[in-house]
């Protein structure tokens, strides 16, 4: 069926609608019942179109059959190799897309309301940002996509590699460029960027024939020099940038600041201003219809500072990838089955590609075997992402904290942890998990308690806790009474899921 349909794809036969694409007004064909099941701005169009034509006697007497013109639309603005790729995604669910035509295809299938081929461009271009790619599709998305700009911008942030390239600021935007310095955690030096503002500056006098000097530099990479961090630089790098006469009054006022305040420090890069916990936003999205455990879970994430956690019950209800795209962290556990596993495993993926951090509690979602509800299925699991292998499920017996690195952040003020009278886990252990884990607490029976992994740099953290969220304490105002088969509340479970999310939404 799909192979017939594709011969449809610029085929005159039967065709009701002729587009004329791009500066050349180049003729395709289509057919307005198909592309109007893809399309509610074509089907609206289309209706508009046919109560402006006039109809067309086929001859008949009494005027019993009419025939329709044929309708004419102008798309000048597409070029030929975007609009038949989106031709073939409506009329086959296929679409063949590259680096080159990814992100025109997602433009143009946002302007024309095809949700379901936008959605596979953005996973599409999250899947392929690189180094080379990444300035070109933010400075790109900046005219027309927030969330395809906030995944090429965490790109840029996270990774050391884009901006240590000679002149790549020089042919973006100015929009594209203020937006690069005002990231909060650049993994490159602050000197650094510098330098690519200089190069840009120049860059500019140059095509425009004009002489370079100082005050001229300043015109063009002076407004983004409001935004630099002389706090970040060494003193060495403190005086070169004083030096190189670029600087307004205001801007050497906050140099000199910077400059008595520092000493001897060395210069260090903005991803070492990490985020508080106060300033963390969080998505608790819990498969789980108990009010109670939910909000149990949710005040032991806010015990020790991180004030702003949401709560989605993925029981009920998918969150959409713009919805978490705003979170810093996502938390992660289930009581009761996904309303869809899928998909929810589909955009945890895509959202840990974007940069994003997840703490996902596996001793639910891992389980092996089909006799359990509330495992995750789809990309999260499929590709690797969940940092700890599939196991049996273990329960009916009380089980402590046992060795775990001291040092770890995640680790930092945790002393013990109770998993209560069931301790509920799956049996997985050290060596049994792939070379990206790092396991960094156990139970004391032996299997993992915490472990982390990041498959690519500019890839979010993923940890996960192999326990059950809910304390002791989540039944005790409404039957008075605590549950000992649950994590006893006195010991240190509330900060080990607090520095978890605190970690993946730094790292």
């Amino acid at each position: 069926m799909d192979e017939v349909l594709k011969n449809l794809i610029n085929n005159s036969d039967f065709a009701d609608v002729k587009f004329r694409v791009g500066a050349k007004k180049q003729t395709v064909y289509g057919h307005q019942l198909i592309l109007g099941l893809s399309s509610v701005f074509w089907k609206r169009l289309f209706y508009d179109q046919l109560t402006k034509l006039p109809q067309r006697n086929n001859g008949k007497e009494g005027g019993q059959s009419v025939v329709q013109p044929m309708i004419q639309i102008d798309l000048p603005d597409v070029t030929m190799e975007i609009f038949l790729i989106i031709l073939e995604h409506c009329y086959t669910r296929k679409s063949n897309l590259s680096q080159q035509t990814c992100l025109p295809v997602y433009e143009i299938s946002l302007r024309l309301g095809i949700p379901e081929l936008a959605e596979r461009c953005l996973e599409y271009i999250s899947q392929n940002l690189s180094v080379e790619n990444c300035l070109l599709v933010l400075d790109r998305s900046n005219l027309n996509s927030e969330t395809v700009r906030e995944r090429a911008l965490n790109f840029v942030e996270r990774s050391r590699d884009v901006l240590a390239q000679t002149n790549c600021l020089s042919q973006l935007r100015d929009e594209t460029i203020k937006s690069i310095v005002n990231c909060k955690a650049l993994k490159v030096s602050e000197i650094v960027l510098f330098d690519r503002l200089f190069e840009r500056g120049i860059h500019i006098l140059r095509r425009n024939g004009e002489k370079i000097l100082p005050e001229k530099l300043q015109q063009h990479i002076g407004m983004h020099l409001n935004f630099f961090r002389f706090e970040l630089l060494s003193q060495k790098s403190l005086h070169r940038v004083a030096n190189s006469g670029i600087l307004n009054k205001e801007q050497l006022n906050n140099l000199a600041l910077a400059l008595k305040k520092l000493g001897n420090s060395p210069g260090r890069d903005r991803s070492r201003s990490m985020k508080s916990r106060d300033s963390i936003k969080v998505l608790l999205l819990a498969a789980d219809d108990s009010k109670e455990f939910r909000e149990d879970v949710k005040l032991s994430i806010q015990s020790t500072g991180i004030k702003h956690v949401d709560i989605i019950n993925a029981h009920q209800e998918s969150p959409s990838i713009s919805n978490m795209l705003s979170y810093d962290a996502i938390f992660v556990y289930s009581g009761f089955d996904f309303k869809n596993p899928v998909l929810v495993g589909k955009r945890l993926a895509t959202y840990v590609e974007s940069g994003r951090g997840l703490v996902i509690c596996t001793c639910t979602t891992m389980i092996k075997g089909s006799d359990y509800c509330g495992k995750l299925k789809g990309r999260i699991i499929n590709d690797g992402f969940i940092p700890i292998a599939k196991g049996n499920y273990l329960s009916g017996k009380q089980i402590n904290l046992g060795s775990f690195m001291s040092e770890h952040d995640i680790m930092n003020g945790v002393k013990s942890f109770d998993g209560g009278e069931d301790s509920g886990h799956i049996e997985s252990k050290t060596e049994e998990q792939s070379s990206s884990v790092k396991v960094i607490a156990n139970w004391k029976d032996g299997n993992i308690l915490v472990s982390t992994s990041k498959l690519k740099e500019n890839f979010g953290s993923v940890v996960a806790l192999n326990l059950w969220p809910v304390s002791s304490m989540a039944l005790a105002q409404s039957t008075g009474n605590p549950n000992h088969n649950l994590w006893n509340r006195k010991t240190d479970g509330a900060l080990l899921m607090a520095n978890s999310v605190e970690y993946v939404a730094n790292n």
